[in-house]
């Protein structure tokens, strides 16, 4: 049985070299609160997608940073002071405005795949083709279980 979870569609789509969908996915769920989306975000903004979004140093930290709030990881940690080593001068000084608002807006600490419930993809796609099998009718499409209204003013 195949088994769906948000999370796992990101990690998929990466695995697949499709990171602008990744992308996508990891950000829907950085916004829910999914530490773990929240670290790939950061990941992403430190090395930009090509054609889809610029590195950007100051949001890598401030998703790193935000992930490792709540959850501590000595990876994130990390990751944090390294791109933090790389900032400017500007660049810090936007990070220290930027973070308090943003730890305040973006909630975190949460695993969001665990609040659903899976999918059964192959039950799904079953339901579906039979919906899209070409429907069988005998006779008429017309339900003719009771005569028209009019039939009893016809004289034979």
């Amino acid at each position: 049985m195949e088994q769906f979870f948000p999370y796992k569609a990101g990690i998929q789509a990466q695995q697949d070299e499709r990171h602008e969908e990744a992308f996508d996915i990891f950000c829907q769920l950085s916004f829910k609160g999914d530490y773990r989306a929240q670290f790939q975000m950061a990941q992403y903004f430190a090395v930009g997608v090509t054609d889809y979004i610029e590195a950007d140093p100051v949001f890598a930290v401030l998703w790193a940073d935000l992930a490792n709030s709540r959850k501590k990881s000595v990876k994130r940690q990390r990751f944090i002071d390294t791109t933090k080593a790389t900032l400017t001068d500007e660049q810090h000084k936007v990070f220290i405005t930027l973070l308090p608002r943003f730890l305040q807006s973006v909630p975190t600490g949460q695993r969001i795949d665990m609040q659903f419930e899976p999918l059964d993809l192959n039950k799904l796609y079953q339901e579906y083709q039979k919906a899209r099998e070409p429907q069988e009718y005998t006779g008429s499409r017309i339900k003719r279980d009771k005569p028209p209204i009019n039939v009893n003013s016809i004289n034979f």
